[in-house]
């Protein structure tokens, strides 16, 4: 199997009980997010593979999943159809406008993007323009306490910077004008493997993640270390039955929390 080249929720993540772990937890993210949304219009921004499309779609009247990347829209096609289920590329969200309409979408999901971007400021007030009015925006991205320490920079090469629940809400609030944030969380015995795996990360990756440390150095030396690790471990852990093990996790153990701190790894964002 090729090393995955972008930070993509799919089957070739779901060989251990870890990487189960947190493709269950970006999948319920999306189940959470139904009780959020009326039925109506969604788009789903930043799809990747499409499986929280398909989620979405199993309440909406119709979605719409968009993405940067044309090989996680081909897959999306080849693995999620329905009636009311499209998906489409569209071009870099820092740079240029969304194909659509004003006032297109009753709700727009975006999950796990903004981690991912230099400039929110597009990003974001497309966002708001897509939207019709009173519709809602839900944006999820990991929460950096616990992950890191104050002044390090994210040691997931693929994220230009990571947010506490103070900086979210005012990213988010320089274009929506009301901004609920919540702390997606878990049972204790499924979450403690994983604030323990994060926390050892940035101790691990320090040095290539200081804060003086050139941007492309970091991701090259990420991505080296990535590359190692995955040549080291990937026979074995293909062999593992960690994704079918129920211990990795089950719906009724992941919850929203008004708690923000290192006990949610991902922050919860519903805006208006």
């Amino acid at each position: 199997m090729p090393i995955p080249t972008s930070e993509r929720v799919s089957e070739a993540y779901s060989a251990d009980c870890h990487s189960s772990l947190i493709q269950f937890l970006h999948r319920h993210t999306y189940e959470l997010a139904l009780s959020s949304i009326e039925p109506g219009h969604v788009l789903d921004l930043g799809c990747g593979t499409g499986y929280g499309s398909a989620i979405l779609a199993q309440a909406a009247d119709s979605v719409v999943g968009v993405d940067v990347s044309e090989d996680a829209i081909r897959e999306a096609r080849a693995h999620h159809t329905s009636a009311n289920l499209s998906f489409q590329t569209v071009g870099d969200i820092e740079r240029q406008p969304l194909p659509f309409e004003d006032g297109s979408f009753d709700a727009i999901t975006s999950f796990h993007v903004i981690e991912h971007l230099s400039d929110t400021g597009l990003y974001l007030r497309e966002a708001k323009r897509v939207l019709k009015p009173g519709g809602r925006f839900i944006a999820v991205t990991p929460n950096r306490v616990g992950r890191l320490f104050a002044w390090q920079r994210p040691w997931n090469r693929f994220h230009v910077r990571e947010y506490d629940s103070a900086r979210f809400e005012e990213t988010l609030r320089s274009v929506f004008s009301q901004v609920e944030i919540k702390g997606c969380s878990a049972d204790e015995d499924l979450l403690l493997p994983e604030i323990k795996r994060t926390r050892r990360l940035r101790i691990l990756m320090l040095p290539l993640t200081l804060p003086f440390i050139p941007d492309p150095a970091r991701r090259a030396g990420l991505g080296l270390l990535s590359w190692i690790r995955f040549q080291l471990f990937w026979s074995r852990a293909k062999d593992a039955t960690g994704a079918n093990d129920p211990s990795c996790g089950s719906e009724k153990n992941v919850q929203l929390i008004d708690d923000c701190s290192g006990r949610s790894p991902y922050l919860f964002a519903i805006c208006q």
